[in-house]
């Protein structure tokens, strides 16, 4: 596992346009090393290899923003909640003003 890990640090310290030359430079390189049958072969390998690591990347990156809209909804839903209680508050306040105000002021009448 730490392999892969060091391979995968190695290939960060080159840009995207480097790595396409470099993976170009090694397909040239090996394919030149194997029969036509062999190509096919390690090329059906690899390309199964670069689906199977895609497919759990993006359906990881789905349950994750699938999570984080979910924790999204439940905080909207929080704040709509604390706001609607500090309205409440805010409307009991201003009838408890009003109360004194009438009771310090009475109307004329």
């Amino acid at each position: 596992m730490n392999d892969f890990r060091n391979l995968y640090s190695t290939l960060l310290i080159f840009s995207k346009e480097e790595l396409v030359v470099i993976a170009t430079i090694l397909g040239i390189i090996i394919a030149n090393q194997l029969t036509v049958e062999e190509q096919a072969v390690m090329g059906s390998f690899f390309t199964l290899l670069a689906d199977t690591i895609l497919l759990m990347a993006s359906q990881q990156a789905l349950i994750q923003a699938a999570i984080d809209e979910q924790k999204n909804f439940i905080n909207k839903k929080e704040e709509d909640k604390e706001k609607e209680l500090a309205k409440k508050e805010i409307d009991s306040i201003k009838q408890q003003l009003k109360k004194l105000e009438e009771k310090i002021m009475p109307s004329k009448k």
